[in-house]
């Protein structure tokens, strides 16, 4: 299961790693993002296509929505690399 004690490295394998995202989208996202929103987007990633749901709340200015930018870079990069690398 994933929570927010997880490692930023077993995070960021959980969203697809180094090989299905690329060395620039890992760094920038271990560098941009604390360990809450790298569950969140490890946990909207993880799951995509098999009908599950995220929800990301929070209060106004804690980044909601750089967190869901990241989760559909995070999937238009897995998904372009799935088809056309």
């Amino acid at each position: 299961a994933l929570s927010a004690s997880s490692s930023t490295d077993e995070l960021l394998q959980k969203i697809g790693g180094t090989e299905a995202l690329g060395k620039g989208f890992i760094s920038y996202a271990s560098n941009k993002f604390n360990s809450s929103q790298l569950t969140a987007i490890a946990a909207s990633a993880n799951e995509y296509g098999e009908g599950g749901f995220t929800l990301i709340k929070g209060p106004p200015g804690t980044g909601k929505t750089t967190t869901l930018v990241a989760v559909l870079n995070s999937l238009h990069i897995r998904q372009y690399n799935k088809y056309y690398a």
